[in-house]
């Protein structure tokens, strides 16, 4: 079972584990191969992340982020949040925006092509 970003999810993987939106309507079961389809819809619904099985399934993006100084990470997401300060980040749109702004911030700092 691997937790992986929806902006690396892939047509084809399994869902480990059930995808709810955030008042907890299931947008789809546990088991499922999930389908272009199923991406659009979890990205509409403010999905971020999905579990998915297997152990491999990270993405280079991901092998990148995990090997990344948590200090970076964090300078990223200060300079974000000071950025989002007017927002509500609770709302799962804003979430997603604020995650691919944090993202792209942290690849400006450390000099990763955006």
């Amino acid at each position: 079972m691997a937790k992986v970003p929806i902006e690396a999810a892939q047509a084809g993987m399994k869902l480990s584990k059930e995808v709810s939106d955030g008042s907890g309507q299931v947008l789809a079961r546990s088991g499922i191969e999930i389908s272009e389809k199923h991406l659009r819809v979890f990205r509409s619904w403010g999905v971020t992340h999905i579990e998915i099985d297997g152990d491999d399934s990270a993405s280079p993006e991901d092998k990148w982020l995990s090997e990344v100084d948590p200090a970076i990470k964090s300078q990223a997401d200060e300079f974000t949040k000071a950025r989002f300060i007017l927002t509500n980040l609770e709302h799962p749109p804003m979430q997603r925006l604020f995650s691919i702004a944090s993202l792209r911030k942290l690849k400006e700092l450390v000099g990763r092509k955006v």
